[in-house]
């Protein structure tokens, strides 16, 4: 991890992280710092992981330091699949940032399926040896003054300054005409699977 992008106590709460997801896959916060055993208070680890969660811009360094890391890898893959796509919580009522989403796995044609949950955008490079994810982010439209469209531009735009030769790929619901209209005028190379009602 480069040191010039993280401060030390920023490495040393992502070391944690890690160690903690690691030992215990699950996404509670209470969990992992319980994994961590040091010997405090419960509720005194989870406050100073907590509070480093919630540190502003961290998961966009985190973003660009695994970009600039996989950076070789990436120039060299031929693709990148953009998939969008939600997490329901049907049972959740006080997680913060809940917003309605169309669940895409019950909704089909002219009958969407609208829950409560988060959008979830993903981001992978394939070519036919390998794949390696270089994005991945659950968001709320609810706590985020943002779109789905400005999100997958966000990751054309990260993907493409390193790779601009990259075909990005994306499923029904890429030929929205902001989409298009911005991925033609910076000339980017992409398939799009279309909802054949555009």
């Amino acid at each position: 991890m480069p040191s010039d992008r993280f401060t030390r106590p920023e490495r040393k709460f992502i070391g944690e992280m890690l160690q903690g997801l690691l030992k215990e896959p699950g996404i509670y916060l209470t969990e992992v710092a319980r994994c961590l055993g040091e010997g405090l208070k419960l509720k005194k680890t989870w406050e100073r992981l907590n509070r480093n969660l919630r540190r502003e811009g961290l998961w966009e360094r985190l973003i660009e330091s695994h970009l600039a890391i996989n950076s070789r890898r990436i120039r060299r893959m031929q693709y990148c699949v953009i998939d969008v796509s939600d997490i329901q919580k049907q049972e959740a009522t006080k997680i913060e940032g809940l917003s309605w989403v169309r669940d895409g796995d019950k909704s089909s044609r002219g009958k969407p399926v609208i829950g409560r949950g988060f959008h979830w955008l993903n981001a992978v490079m394939v070519d036919k040896e390998a794949m390696l994810s270089v994005y991945s982010e659950a968001y709320s439209l609810e706590l985020e003054n943002s779109s789905e469209n400005l999100k997958i531009l966000g990751v054309v735009e990260k993907v493409g300054q390193i790779a601009p030769e990259v075909v990005f790929v994306l499923d029904r619901g890429g030929d929205r005409a902001k989409l298009l209209d911005e991925l033609l005028s910076s000339q980017r190379r992409f398939i799009i699977r279309g909802a054949g009602q555009r």
